[in-house]
């Protein structure tokens, strides 16, 4: 309601988080996590996936589509973000387009 009375582009609706912690010092974090789930979110939204870069000799037998060096086009509703860090600590976001 916050971002709809600002008039404010939503991207995406959060609709879980998970996140373990299983180290006794756990190292800084980055801002590693929060620009992956603006890519998925906009990602989502535009219905554009960035590519992966730098895949030169994909096994022809391994069936993934990587979209090698090239964005692709796709049509999804939700995405999933995981990220794992230093220290067992690790986290995973789920998104829906609005």
């Amino acid at each position: 309601e916050n971002a709809h009375a600002r008039d404010a582009d939503i991207l995406g609706e959060v609709l879980g988080i998970g996140m373990t912690g299983d180290a006794r010092d756990i190292t800084a974090p980055d801002v590693a996590g929060a620009s992956r789930a603006i890519v998925a979110a906009l990602a989502v939204q535009t219905g554009k996936i960035p590519p992966t870069i730098n895949v030169d000799n994909q096994d022809p037998e391994c069936a993934l589509d990587v979209t090698a060096n090239v964005a692709g086009t796709f049509d999804a509703e939700y995405a999933m973000n995981n990220g794992f860090g230093f220290g067992g600590t690790n986290g995973c976001l789920i998104l829906r387009k609005v």
